[in-house]
């Protein structure tokens, strides 16, 4: 086994960051691919393996047909390595626990069926998927199992996988014996059925809290035992001879028809087991009354990972749900305030029958005209709630300001196209403590069971959540973004029957600054000096990039606009000398930066299905952006000039980042927590060093497009 590979790069390609575990395959570590930059899990293969000629061989032959295996729910394997010291397998690397560590943290406790539903909903379509290609994949167990921070759930380690009616297998100590179908223990021939085997036994632990077979002596003081001498050797005899208990024995709160559908997976006889690993789930869901269609695609990711400084994240306590400990917090905050109140009710009463007062030192104009609290002391009262609440980011940072950047007043809103703001209800999660100041402007579309795109805006901390437009019609209003002075809103609105740019302050007073230049005018940025706006113009069913004054004179046209040369979704330098864009120029849509007069064009972008509504850092040191395939999208960092690019988000579909004014932190959508369905998109935050990302929304529809603002 190599020795003291951290710091080394290996092939010229691949730095060695950690180790990571010691897997059924080697040792397995954390590389940084230096040509494509990013992370990779690398699997140094066993002695034995790598050192038989013919063995290696075939494991190089599977490992290239494995790299063909592209299924959300398996790890991407990127094939096999070679150095003169030993060979090493690589994979994509996930950033999260196996479920081994989730079913450590929970301490044995039984999963709740939906969870336990998803697990095999995610693997079952893996191994269909695998079993669909020829590969049987051999060694399911929890340590095989992965998690993402996003909480979708991925298969690894195909390492001891092997063709469908193939008897032999690259390493000798295949399979995993608590985990092994009858056939594989006896080295018969294995089948797909040989998966749905250990998969029953997966899930027979995931809803009971143990495995089938312990491997316990069957005479605890005797030095021998029929079944055998280790616990391995128990085990295997067990999976041969004995049947597996009732997993109703176990946790009698399971339905029994469940019950029954495991212990089917579990039959000696791989005729009598399922027909294919969907054919289990569908079984499963049917017997709970369900379809498979309802189990969610995803899972709490409740185990403490690290983030990329090191820095332990804390989940909450396992089986309880987001949404469950939402709701918990708001009904003890309910009996907090419920408490306070009659508190101070009876104190009121008890003084006003001495003739004194509930509060030192007040007089007759302590109170308001309408009776409620001296305002200092509902601000204490306030104040002390934030004050007392748990952080979820450890991090303190004061909003830097725009220095040597004019903001001159922006423009007079006339009042009669006054729209008053209106507070949302429900309400978003409680405020955060320890946040970035500032404020996130985005689109919200929840309103008294309304359902229409408004501009809503929120502070940072996650107080002060409101909505600034109010139109009663079908309009639609989004891509906003705020003034550099934090003072105003800059949106796009079809109010007046076509999509045009609108200026707002924050009191809701709206002044219309595009008029039917081309079919629609939409994602507007005000300049860092304040006196410029840039904005995407669809004119002639081609878009491209337009500059106007910040009062809407002189609009024109900088880039695009043709065939073949189309332009979307511009943001501004933070020095304002440069746009940041997407564009098909190079066929596919990329990133591109061109002065503002429209000379200039260059590329910064190479990722596929790269996606718009980018952002620049204040320190102008970071271009984030967002791409991949629907429902799949993740957020990647650069630098400006397209260099050290670097996946940031894991799982969860996430979308358009903007940073905060001191650029350590990072605004974005994500469907992290209602993934898979068209409504649930929330607005996060996230360190930009990394971290865990916390949700600031929470509403019934969606909330998307954030612009972080000061």
């Amino acid at each position: 086994m190599p020795q003291n590979l951290i710091g080394t790069i290996l092939l010229n390609q691949f730095r060695v960051d950690a180790f990571i575990a010691a897997g059924g395959m080697g040792a397995v570590y954390r590389v940084q691919d230096l040509r494509r930059n990013v992370p990779l899990a690398m699997k140094i293969l066993h002695a034995d393996l790598a050192e038989d000629p013919s063995i290696f061989k075939r494991f190089r032959r599977e490992a290239n047909a494995l790299k063909k295996l592209a299924h959300p729910n398996i790890v991407t394997c990127y094939g096999l390595e070679q150095t003169p010291d030993f060979a090493f397998l690589l994979e994509a690397y996930i950033d999260g626990p196996t479920l081994k560590d989730i079913m450590r943290y929970r301490g044995g406790m039984p999963f709740p069926i939906p969870e336990a539903l998803a697990y095999l909903k995610a693997l079952g379509a893996a191994l269909g998927y695998a079993h669909a290609n020829g590969v049987v994949h051999c060694d399911i167990k929890p340590g095989n199992v992965m998690l993402d921070r996003g909480g979708a759930i991925y298969l690894t380690d195909f390492g001891i996988a092997r063709h469908a009616e193939s008897t032999t297998t690259t390493l000798a100590t295949a399979g995993t014996p608590a985990y092994m179908a009858p056939e594989q223990i006896r080295g018969e021939a294995v089948t797909p059925a040989t998966d749905v085997y250990a998969l029953g036994v997966l899930l027979f632990e995931l809803l009971t809290g143990q495995r089938p077979f312990q491997g316990f002596k069957s005479n605890p003081d005797s030095s021998s035992d029929d079944l055998g001498q280790t616990a391995a050797e128990r085990i295997r005899r067990a999976h041969l001879t004995q049947q597996p208990p009732d997993p109703l024995s176990l946790n009698p709160a399971l339905p029994p028809a469940l019950g029954q559908v495991i212990l089917r997976a579990l039959a000696k006889d791989p005729r009598q087991r399922y027909s294919g690993t969907m054919a289990f789930l569908t079984a499963a869901c049917a017997s709970i009354g369900i379809s498979s269609e309802q189990v969610a695609d995803r899972v709490p990711n409740s185990v403490p990972i690290a983030n990329t400084s090191g820095e332990i994240i804390k989940p909450g306590v396992p089986p309880v749900s987001p949404h469950f400990q939402r709701q918990l917090a708001q009904r003890q905050r309910l009996v907090v305030v419920i408490g306070v109140a009659a508190l101070i009710i009876l104190a009121g009463l008890f003084l006003a029958l001495r003739g004194g007062s509930a509060y030192p030192g007040a007089n007759s104009n302590s109170r308001s005209s309408n009776g409620s609290l001296p305002v200092n002391l509902a601000a204490s009262a306030t104040a002390s709630r934030r004050n007392s609440q748990t952080d979820l980011i450890p991090t303190s940072t004061q909003r830097a300001t725009l220095e040597d950047i004019s903001s001159p007043t922006p423009p007079k809103i006339p009042t009669q196209a006054q729209q008053p703001i209106i507070a949302l209800n429900p309400t978003p999660t409680s405020p955060i403590s320890n946040l970035p100041q500032g404020k996130i402007v985005f689109t919200c579309q929840i309103f008294n069971n309304e359902k229409r795109d408004q501009i809503c805006i929120i502070n940072a901390d996650g107080s002060g959540f409101r909505r600034l437009t109010n139109d009663a019609s079908n309009a639609k209003n989004y891509y906003a973004s705020i003034a550099p002075d934090g003072m105003s809103v800059v949106f796009s609105s079809d109010r007046s029957g076509t999509k045009e740019i609108y200026e707002m302050n924050l009191q809701g007073n709206a002044q219309q600054l595009t008029h039917q230049l081309g079919e629609e005018a939409v994602a507007p940025e005000i300049s860092p000096n304040g006196k410029q706006i840039v904005f995407t113009l669809n004119k002639g069913g081609r878009f491209g990039i337009w500059i106007m004054k910040r009062d809407g004179s002189n609009p024109h046209q900088v880039f695009g606009g043709t065939t073949g040369k189309e332009a979307w979704d511009p943001t501004w330098s933070p020095d304002g000398s440069q746009i940041l864009f997407a564009s098909n120029l190079a066929g596919a849509v990329q990133m591109f930066v061109v002065d503002p007069d429209g000379s200039n064009p260059r590329q910064v972008t190479t990722l596929g299905k790269q996606r718009g509504r980018s952002d620049w850092s204040a320190d102008g040191k970071i271009i984030g952006t967002y791409a991949g395939d629907p429902w799949y999208r993740e957020i990647y960092f650069m630098d400006p000039d397209g260099s050290n690019l670097r996946q940031v988000t894991s799982g969860g579909n996430n979308l358009a980042p903007s940073f905060s004014p001191d650029s350590r932190w990072f605004a974005f959508t994500s469907y992290m927590d209602n993934y898979g369905k068209d409504d649930g998109c929330e607005i996060y935050i996230m360190p930009v060093e990394g971290g865990k990302p916390t949700r600031l929304t929470n509403n019934s529809y969606c909330d998307y497009q954030p612009r972080w603002g000061p």
